[in-house]
């Protein structure tokens, strides 16, 4: 699970880290499928990326499955559920280009956060924060969406807008782990704010009963660092925290 801030992981940890992301994304992305699969079309998928959570309130979810503009999402067709189908198996085979194509003519909220999803997987920075900024300008309080809009914002350096955008998924669904989790991260390694970074792990693990994240939070120190206000990363100190670094980062997912 890469959780790197700088290339110090030996070639032998990231080739480990991206087998333990794949098996990971891949998890993610079959309870996304089943998601779709069991909930009316045109909702949006909230429960796909609150997996490891609860089931979020029925106000949330309510929330997020009608467009700002008060529309009814359409409905998809036998044809668009086929395509919808083969690009969920292209994205297991790891064939995102493939399964961009197969999205690309669908435009309810699941087929838009899985483009993103794709995008941020094929390191499209830009396409994903396109895809998600439509996503978003319909479905705001769409949790996924955002927690994803977090996570590329990260990778832009754009820390303080990824914090933003983690705490507005939290915001929009009390009970979406992956958020409290990216956020403890960004907390721990980013923004060098370990008590944040403790408060969030801990949330998680209440939601989940990780018990990986638990000893993430038990190794974190005590008092916080000064960092700057752009969000400067904290660089890890030793061998011990690079790899421990190396399996938190790795859990970073849409």
């Amino acid at each position: 699970m890469p959780r790197l801030i700088n290339p110090v992981a030996t070639t032998s940890q990231r080739s480990l880290g991206r087998a333990s992301l794949g098996r990971a994304m891949l998890a993610a992305l079959f309870v996304v499928t089943l998601a779709s699969c069991s909930t009316v079309q045109g909702e949006s998928p909230l429960s796909a990326g609150d997996a490891t959570a609860s089931s979020p309130t029925t106000a949330s979810a309510a929330a997020v499955s009608q467009p700002q503009d008060g529309s009814q999402a359409q409905p998809l067709t036998d044809a668009q559920r086929q395509s919808q189908q083969a690009a969920m198996q292209a994205i297991t085979e790891w064939r995102y280009a493939d399964a961009v194509d197969l999205l690309k003519p669908l435009a309810d909220p699941h087929s838009q956060y899985m483009t993103a999803v794709c995008w941020y997987r094929l390191q499209q920075f830009d396409l994903a924060s396109s895809s998600l900024s439509s996503l978003l300008n319909a479905y705001a309080n769409h949790a996924p969406a955002l927690n994803l809009r977090g996570l590329v914002a990260k990778q832009q350096g754009l820390y303080r807008q990824a914090e933003r955008d983690f705490l507005a998924a939290i915001a929009a669904a009390p009970r979406f782990a992956p958020a409290e989790r990216n956020l403890g991260i960004l907390y721990e390694l980013y923004l060098a704010n370990p008590s944040q970074a403790a408060l969030h792990y801990q949330r998680y693990v209440e939601l989940t009963g990780d018990t990986a994240v638990e000893r993430w939070q038990q190794a974190l120190p005590k008092t916080d660092s000064q960092s700057p206000a752009t969000g400067t990363p904290a660089e890890p100190a030793t061998d011990q925290s690079t790899q421990q670094n190396t399996q938190q980062m790795m859990s970073e997912a849409p």
